[in-house]
């Protein structure tokens, strides 16, 4: 067994992850792939996400402290 560690943020890592994917589709190629755990919480994970795709709504500074001392 041998374990490769992968970028998937440059496109070799990118290429190489998604030729991974397609041999592991095959019972018989011998290659599996397992992804790592998350780095937070599934809350945390879905905020990043929405950040990400710029899913994220304005909040007023003055209610966001009523909220926070509250």
């Amino acid at each position: 067994m041998i374990t490769i560690t992968i970028n998937k943020r440059t496109k070799a890592g990118k290429l190489l992850f998604e030729m991974a994917k397609l041999l592991s589709e095959k019972e018989k190629s011998g290659v599996t792939i397992e992804e790592g755990k998350p780095r937070y919480n599934k809350e945390t994970e879905t905020a990043i996400k929405e950040a990400r795709n710029r899913k994220t709504s304005s909040v007023d500074l003055e209610n966001f402290r009523k909220e926070l001392y509250s």
